[in-house]
């Protein structure tokens, strides 16, 4: 339950895939889904990828297939 004591119930079109489980409660709440972008050997922007990952991880540093650098890209809200 909530604090207002309703049910607490997923976002609608939040798949089951892109959530976390809550401990104890059994529903779900989504994962922010981060961007990043490699960083060429020539400094140029490259490839852009999303990753979901939890508010409280670090932010990636390298691709995780091919070890490229990478930066957080910023993007507006949905």
């Amino acid at each position: 339950m909530g604090e207002s004591g309703r049910p607490l119930i997923p976002a609608r079109g939040v798949r089951l895939r892109d959530t976390e489980r809550i401990p104890k409660v059994g529903y779900t709440r989504p994962m922010p889904l981060y961007v990043y972008q490699i960083v060429e050997e020539d400094g140029s922007a490259g490839e852009r990828f999303e990753v979901f990952q939890k508010m409280s991880d670090e932010s990636l540093t390298v691709h995780p297939e091919s070890g490229k650098p990478v930066k957080r890209v910023v993007t507006s809200a949905n």
